[in-house]
This record gives C-alpha cells, sequence and structure tokens, in this order.
C-alpha cells in the first residue's frame, strides 16, 4: 500500500534512508560524499523538508515502510530508497508520484547506480555527469503527458 507521509513517519524513514545507504551505497562516495549524503538523509533535515512542503509518499507492507519516495517542488525526485530491490517498490512509489501531479516534467538527479532504473521508467539524460557536496550525478527528466 502506498500512503502519504507523516511528519511522525519521518524517523523510521531517516533510519530506513541510512540503512540502505551504509549497506548498498557508502562504499562508492568519498569520505566527504559520505558526510554529506548522511547529512542530507539525517531526521533534522527530513523534518525541514517535510516543513517546506516536500512531499513523501511511502510504501507499506503490514505495517512496515520498505520504500520511500520524497519529492521536491516544482516536481523533482528527491530521493527514492526501497529495502527490496527488483520487487517493483521503486517503480509503484514513481507511478503513484506521477498520477498525483498536475505538473508535465518530473526531474530527478540519479546517483550512477540508478541510472537504468530510472530509464526503463521513460527518464532521459538532459545533462552530463555533475558534482554536488562531492555527490556525482546525472539530471534526468520524463515528459508525464505521454
Amino acid at each position: 500500500m502506498i500512503r502519504l507521509g507523516e511528519y511522525e513517519d519521518l524517523e523510521t524513514i531517516a533510519q530506513l534512508m541510512l540503512d540502505i545507504f551504509e549497506q548498498k551505497m557508502q562504499a562508492k562516495y568519498t569520505k566527504e560524499g559520505q558526510c554529506s549524503f548522511k547529512e542530507l538523509i539525517s531526521l533534522n533535515s527530513l523534518q525541514k523538508r517535510f516543513l517546506s512542503n516536500n512531499i513523501f509518499y511511502i510504501y507499506t507492507k503490514d505495517k512496515d515502510i520498505k520504500g520511500v519516495i520524497e519529492l521536491e517542488s516544482p516536481y523533482h525526485i528527491a530521493f527514492l530508497f526501497s529495502k527490496e530491490v527488483h520487487k517493483g517498490i521503486g517503480k509503484s512509489l514513481c507511478e503513484h508520484a506521477f498520477k498525483n501531479t498536475k505538473e508535465d516534467i518530473c526531474t530527478v538527479g540519479a546517483f550512477e547506480e540508478a541510472l537504468g532504473f530510472y530509464k526503463k521508467l521513460g527518464f532521459i539524460e538532459v545533462s552530463e555527469t555533475k558534482t554536488f557536496h562531492d555527490l556525482p550525478f546525472t539530471l534526468m527528466a520524463r515528459n508525464l503527458l505521454t
């Protein structure tokens, strides 16, 4: 089930993001990149973004949060995390987000390991790889009208 995330969910979301980062992503980044990323997914950062009207959709199964997508305005995927890969959680969260907007375009700053996933969802690369806070990413976009 996918539902709108609430402020009370943020602590669980922050822990989910941190666990996944440490298990699957951390080794791919410099020490500076690791610190920057951990700050971006900290509870304090999530709370600030929630109060700034970022939208969080969470995927739950048996009341357990299995995945989360965070959306910034004007319609940018800030983060997408899933406890389980190749189970359709990330795709379901994206499709839910796409259906619940009036925007024409959705963008994402995709990390290298996620490029293939976003391409399968119809995103195209719109920039070369860039670096933000020592974190490399590629800007991608998808037309939501087609």
